[in-house]
């Protein structure tokens, strides 16, 4: 309704007086006013089953009617009673608000809630505006009523007007005229009833709650959900009596005396609480203060609490749960009315002491809170916390989730572009490489010193990268830098500069004088595929050398090999000789140790790089992986491992496969014995790390030894864990192993059985880490109507939310028969995918799942044919492309490389028979 229809809909002053008598009659006096706004003087009207009748005036039978009511002049009874009629079967209220109103009328939403309480969260329900000729028509209806009944009405009214008038005059009077001699002082004792003392009266109450309500990925039985709300507020008083105990209503509330603050309002001095105790019978709590309250004066009361929201329309804060659309949804109101306020914030829960209130409610994005209560503002409060699921509870997004926080949301950006730049997660990486190799030039105070003054300077502001070379270069010049570098004329800026303004980055290639002992170095810039031309580029490196068993500073003898860039300094890769790569390969084979951790690492990732754009020989790159079998380090594993899969995953389910599972064998067996399967909680977390990586991929390439002995712990975890609900307790295969075990052992099973026991282990388990343990061994079944079953279930979300299926994708999409079904699922059901994950990652990760196997011309044809055709990609057309680009790259690998790598393995790896020592 807008305000000229309303302002035809109102109802004469005597009457509007004598519905709020009656009702508030009928509510038993205890009535609490909430949201009022007195300078506009809108008032809110509840009537509740109020039964009132008046002559010629209007009746409202057992039905709640709310009226906003402007300019208390002439009204139109019959247009009151329409309105009456036509609101009270929509409305329902439990805490009352009563005003008459002063000034001008504020316009009526024109949708109106089903349930309305002090905060709610609701459904909306559209009440349609009544026509003009619609109130005409009802207006003609008359009502009569007797002479008695108006009689009595009138003088009920009188009566009840000087009551009201009179008693806040009275209990007044009182407090300022008695004396402390004759009025009684609050005993040390418990109160002996629930009523309050008239020592203090509140006028304004400030609450804020904030509910933690459910977003469970999984149904869960309404019964096990508790939702817990945390609450703090703040009351302003004034003591007409001297006291030292302050009484407040309080029931299934926790609290505690450091969470309590008394202050004199105004002055701001505190009044230190020495003492805190609950009365649960009586439904109060005391504190106690160091010193009495002045009478006269105003305190204010902040009290931080938690409780928990009750059930099915209990007293005070509670929920109510319903089914929409297979999923279940939540309401969360209030209900204050009577004595039930005291059940979700401490507070004067007395009938004469009223108040004003004002009401923050922190929600969850994608809910919508509602008050009868006017809303004064709606804030975003999204930088106050970051949220990260349990599952990814791992240290490289902790940091990644703060340091967006700290340079995207907190210091922006002044230009537009260079923000846009700058949330690729390429620039993110090489970003850090980049401050990475800041901080090893300049130091740890150096860098300290820089960031801190950088960020204490665009605090609240933009800024740019301009200002910040302008502080690295003003610091880096006034104190020394490491000593590798402080006698040099370079200043830091100078340095890191051109990293930013280029893009890609260098390639270093060494060049040995094996006759004197010379080397020279030239840069160039390096792209993974020759069709990019991004022109010359010029940068300042830092280079740090590592020679062989000569002490020089520049080995001479020809036997010495030279490694530059050493712990990977600098953000570049480096190509050597044929020569000098024979040297290193020696020097890994005879004593792999004497090159750090992360220099080992850091040469295999250059040597594959290398030989994967044609700048180096596959045979020299495959050489290094000879020491691989005396290999203990983590991160050297993790490198090869990356390199081992893309040779697996192009040349699996090929004619070539037993070939390449022959060469990977090779170089994982001695270290998975070595490792074995049985974890020590003194472990590492490297070492555990790389248990699980080698015992993945050993695994994954049909190691007889790994496969046999994941089924053995399978069998035994079915037999220990077939009555319980959760695997923390019972399972006895090691966290890091398990899930390898459960992939390896459903895809070696005979039967579903084994699918369906994990199935429901997956439905039953509660643990996010070991859920997402179980859901990727049920990924990896060869059985095509499970791995059909699967995916429907993916697609249909009941059970599973965006993460889920994104896991499942991309798991499936690891074995023969899972790539080789994904496509043609996704291309039968990519109306249903686009309609439910358009505009979101996961719709992106199910398109690199779908086509991370392709690698042949059919496959290819069909990819362009599907782009070529009017299909509605949404927002995954991007990834699409890069898809195409990327099978195309692998096709042309096979052509070129593929000969290279199987002459190789031809000749450099027995047969297994014949290496291996464990058969």
């Amino acid at each position: 309704l807008n305000a000229a229809q309303v302002n035809t809909m109102v109802a004469h002053r005597t009457v509007l007086r004598l519905a709020l008598i009656s009702a508030k009659r009928q509510l038993n006096k205890h009535t609490i006013s909430l949201g009022m706004n007195q300078k506009r003087g809108t008032a809110v009207v509840w009537l509740i089953q109020a039964n009132i009748q008046a002559k010629k005036a209007v009746t409202v039978d057992k039905h709640v009617a709310i009226l906003r009511v402007a300019k208390c002049g002439d009204f139109n009874v019959e247009e009151a009673k329409r309105v009456a009629d036509r609101f009270g079967t929509l409305m329902h209220s439990d805490l009352p608000s009563f005003d008459i109103c002063e000034d001008e009328l504020d316009e009526l939403p024109s949708r109106l809630p089903r349930r309305a309480s002090p905060i709610g969260i609701s459904d909306l329900h559209t009440v349609h505006p009544v026509s003009i000729n619609e109130s005409k028509a009802k207006s003609k209806k008359h009502f009569t009523f007797s002479k008695t009944t108006i009689i009595v009405c009138i003088v009920l009214t009188l009566f009840l007007l000087i009551l009201l008038i009179a008693l806040p005059i009275l209990i007044y009077k009182n407090f300022h005229d008695c004396q402390p001699s004759t009025c009684a002082s609050p005993s040390s004792s418990p109160p002996v009833s629930s009523k309050l003392l008239n020592f203090l009266m509140p006028s304004l109450y400030y609450i804020s709650v904030k509910v933690y309500m459910p977003t469970f990925s999984f149904a869960k039985a309404e019964d096990d959900i508790q939702i817990l709300f945390e609450g703090n507020v703040t009351i302003l008083m004034h003591c007409f009596t001297s006291t030292n105990v302050i009484y407040l209503h309080a029931v299934g509330l926790n609290f505690a005396t450091s969470n309590v603050k008394l202050t004199e309002a105004g002055r701001g001095n505190e009044v230190e609480i020495v003492k805190m105790e609950i009365h649960p019978k009586q439904q109060m709590i005391r504190f106690d203060t160091k010193w009495s309250l002045n009478a006269g004066s105003d305190y204010v009361l902040a009290i931080l609490y938690k409780g928990t929201v009750s059930k099915q329309q209990q007293p005070g804060l509670y929920y109510i749960s319903y089914a929409e659309s297979a999923q279940t949804k939540y309401i969360l109101a209030t209900k204050s009315s009577k004595t039930s306020a005291r059940r979700w914030f401490p507070c004067f829960d007395e009938p004469h002491m009223k108040a004003k209130f004002q009401v923050d409610l922190s929600l969850s994005a994608g809910m919508k809170g509602i008050s009868n209560g006017q809303e004064i503002r709606e804030e975003q409060l999204g930088h106050c916390i970051i949220l990260i699921k349990e599952a990814e509870f791992i240290f490289n997004v902790v940091q990644q989730a703060l340091g967006e926080e700290t340079f995207t949301n907190s210091y922006t950006l002044k230009n537009a572009a260079d923000f846009d730049i700058s949330v690729s997660s390429i620039a993110e990486n090489k970003g850090a490489s980049i401050l990475r190799m800041m901080y090893n030039i300049v130091g740890f105070d150096v860098f300290q010193k820089v960031m801190s003054t950088f960020i204490q300077k665009s605090t609240n502001g933009n800024t740019s990268y301009n200002e910040f070379f302008n502080i690295l270069s003003e610091i880096s010049q006034s104190q020394s830098m490491t000593d590798e570098w402080k006698q040099k004329s370079w200043n830091a800026s100078q340095i890191i500069i051109p990293w930013i303004e280029q893009s890609s980055y260098p390639l270093v290639t060494v060049i040995r004088n094996y006759e004197d002992g010379m080397v020279q170095f030239k840069q160039s810039r390096f792209h993974m595929a020759d069709k990019y031309d991004f022109g010359i580029g010029r940068w300042n490196i830092p280079v740090v050398f590592q020679h062989g068993p000569a002490k020089s500073p520049v080995p001479k003898a020809p036997y010495n090999y030279v490694l530059a860039n050493v712990d990977m300094l600098a953000f570049c890769r480096i190509q050597y000789d044929e020569a000098n790569w024979q040297l290193i390969q020696m020097q890994l084979t005879v004593q792999h140790d004497l090159i750090s951790i992360k220099s080992r690492a850091q040469l295999l990732d250059d040597a594959f790089a290398l030989a994967k754009v044609g700048k180096l020989n596959y045979a020299l790159a495959l050489d290094l992986t000879k020491y691989l079998p005396q290999e203990n380090a983590y991160l050297p594993w993790l490198t090869a491992s990356r390199h081992m899969s893309f040779f697996y995953d192009l040349l699996h389910a090929t004619k070539y496969e037993n070939q390449i599972k022959k060469f990977l064998i090779h170089i994982y067996e001695p270290i998975y014995h070595r490792l074995g399967f049985e974890t020590s909680s003194k472990e590492s977390l490297n070492l555990q790390e790389l248990r699980s990586l080698i015992w993945k991929h050993a695994c994954k390439f049909d190691l007889a030894h790994c496969i046999q002995t994941a089924k053995n712990l399978y069998t035994q975890y079915e037999q220990s864990c077939a009555e319980s609900k959760s695997s923390g307790l019972c399972n006895i295969i090691p966290i890091s192993l398990r899930q390898t075990v459960y992939c390896t052992s459903i895809a070696e099973a005979g039967s579903s059985q084994e699918w369906t026991f994990l199935w429901r282990k997956f439905v039953e388990e509660e643990d996010v880490h070991e859920k997402r343990s179980l859901l990727i061994g049920l990924s990896c079944t060869k059985n095509a109507m499970l791995l059909n079953n699967l995916l429907e279930k993916a697609l249909g979300g009941v059970e599973m939310n965006a993460e889920v299926v994104s896991t499942i994708f991309h798991h499936i999409s690891m074995h023969n028969v899972g790539n080789g079904m994904l496509w043609d699922f996704t291309i039968r059901n990519w109306d249903a995918l686009l309609k439910k994950f358009n505009n979101s990652s996961v719709l992106n990760s199910v398109v690199q799942a779908a086509t991370r196997s392709f690698k042949t011309r059919k496959r290819l044809e069909a990819l362009e044919m599907f782009l070529s055709s009017k299909v509605d990609v949404g927002t995954s057309r991007f990834i699409f492309k890069q898809q195409l680009e990327i099978t195309r790259e692998n096709i042309a690998w096979l052509e070129q490389y593929k000969d290279d790598v199987l002459l190789w393995i031809k000749h450099n790896v027995p047969d297994s028979s014949q290496f291996s020592i464990y058969n």
